[in-house]
């Protein structure tokens, strides 16, 4: 039986995913662990949250803060999302980067 291309696309975006959650373990970013294309980065306080994602915005990563009400006043997040169409040197990009901003904010 073969495969339909959206196979191909999950198991890539699946891969992809798997490697961004690696390179930002190693960069010692702290993560909600999950095994979805969203990968949700701890930064705690709402100062935190909206100074990173601005840095990050400043230097090309785009990402998602989620504030209350959407979680509890100290457990603050920035949301990251992976596609399909990415490749892994875009990811490195985006890892370094991101271990840059939140090493030193949280």
């Amino acid at each position: 039986r073969s495969r339909g291309l959206g196979d191909v696309y999950k198991r890539q975006l699946n891969a992809l995913s798997a490697y961004a959650r690696d390179g930002l373990r190693k960069k010692k970013v702290k993560i909600i662990e999950s095994t979805t294309p969203i990968i949700p980065l701890y930064t705690y306080t709402v100062e935190n949250t909206l100074t990173a994602a601005r840095q990050l915005y400043d230097a090309g990563v785009y990402v998602n803060p989620v504030l209350p009400p959407a979680t509890p006043p100290a457990e603050c997040l920035l949301r990251t999302s992976y596609m399909a169409t990415l490749t892994e040197p875009l990811i490195d990009e985006a890892v370094e980067i991101i271990g840059g901003v939140l090493g030193e904010k949280v």
